[in-house]
């Protein structure tokens, strides 16, 4: 199977430092889990600018790591959400965007023996 995210940016940052790439792994597999939570109770609640919020914190996270649809299709998400605009699509966007992003933390959990 095809990686369907990239450490390539992540390593970048942290200066080829193989190491800290790996607790900046760590950091991800903690901390996106529990936002994505979050966000998708902001958005069932129809919470739009604490849902903006959260999306404005995750945002770097899901760009750095390029997960294969989900970086361009959180990056509409977080638009639609800061703009208020075509807010019915939102919910749908939302799910597409966790079917793939939990594929991806179970490579990156299967890659980085976690």
């Amino acid at each position: 199977m095809s990686k369907l995210y990239s450490t390539e940016k992540i390593l970048v940052y942290v200066g080829d430092d193989k190491l800290q790439c790996e607790e900046m792994i760590d950091l991800f597999l903690q901390i996106i889990p529990q936002e994505f939570e979050t966000l998708e109770r902001k958005i069932a609640n129809q919470n739009w600018d604490m849902a903006y919020e959260i999306s404005h914190r995750i945002k770097p996270s899901m760009e750095i790591l390029q997960i294969k649809n989900v970086s361009d299709e959180f990056s509409e998400l977080h638009t639609k959400l800061h703009q208020k605009i075509d807010m019915e699509s939102i919910p749908l966007l939302f799910n597409e965007i966790l079917k793939d992003l939990n594929r991806a933390l179970t490579q990156i959990k299967e890659d980085f023996n976690k």
